[in-house]
C-alpha cells in the first residue's frame, strides 16, 4: 500500500508540465552484488531484462523522467566448489531530473533515484559432484530496494536509446545465518518508444 501511494505521489508532477510524453521501454542489463562475503572466489555480472512504461516532460530544456518497470537483477557468485546464480525480480520506479541539449538529435542527461519492491527471488546452484538444484530465496532478500541512478539518452523521432548505471543503498541480504552485506548494482541499456 505504501509503495502504491509513493508511485501515485511521484506521478502527480505529470500534470504540471505542458510537453508530456508517454511511452514503453524494453531493454537488458548487467547486474551484480557488491558483497563482503569472503567465501566468494569471484563475482560475475548477471544478464537480466527490464520492461515498463515511461513518462517524461520538458520545459525549456529541463524536465523529469518517471518510469514503472519490472526488472530482473541478480549475481553470479563462484565459491570453491559451487556456483550460485541469483535472480531477483523487482517492480521498480525510477525518478530523475533531466536536461536536454538543443539539436535535431536530442541528447539528455539525468540524475535521480529509484525505489523497488521485490516480486520474486530464486537461486540456481551448480555444486561439484552433486549437480544443479534450485531454491526460492525470497526470505533471504529484502522486500524493498532503493538507490541512486544517473544516465544519458539520445532521442531520434519516437525512439530513445537510454543508458544508465544504478547503485543500491540498502543491504539486500536478510539471511540471519549469513552475516554479510550485499548491495545491488547494475548497468542498464533500454530502447524507449514514445506513444504520445
Amino acid at each position: 500500500m505504501k509503495f502504491a501511494l509513493l508511485c501515485l505521489i511521484l506521478w502527480l508532477p505529470a500534470g504540471l508540465f505542458a510537453q508530456i510524453a508517454w511511452g514503453i521501454k524494453l531493454g537488458f542489463n548487467g547486474s551484480g552484488t557488491q558483497s563482503d562475503n569472503v567465501l566468494v572466489v569471484r563475482n560475475k555480472p548477471k544478464v537480466g531484462w527490464q520492461a515498463g512504461v515511461h513518462n517524461s516532460s520538458m520545459v525549456a530544456g529541463w524536465g523529469y523522467w518517471l518510469e514503472a518497470q519490472v526488472i530482473t537483477m541478480g549475481s553470479v557468485q563462484e565459491f570453491a566448489d559451487e556456483v550460485q546464480r541469483n535472480t531477483i525480480g523487482y517492480l521498480q520506479v525510477p525518478f530523475a531530473l533531466s536536461y536536454r541539449l538543443a539539436g535535431k538529435t536530442a541528447v539528455s542527461f539525468y540524475l535521480g533515484a529509484y525505489g523497488g519492491m521485490r516480486l520474486w527471488a530464486r537461486r540456481k546452484t551448480t555444486k561439484a559432484g552433486v549437480g544443479d538444484f534450485e531454491a526460492n530465496i525470497r526470505d533471504n532478500v529484502a522486500w524493498f530496494d532503493y538507490g541512486f541512478l544517473a544516465g544519458a539518452a539520445v532521442s531520434l523521432g519516437r525512439f530513445t536509446l537510454d543508458l544508465r548505471p544504478t547503485y543500491g543503498l540498502i543491504d539486500s541480504n536478510t539471511n540471519p545465518q549469513l552475516n554479510v552485506r550485499a548491495r545491488n548494482v547494475s548497468g542498464q541499456l533500454s530502447v524507449l518508444y514514445r506513444i504520445r
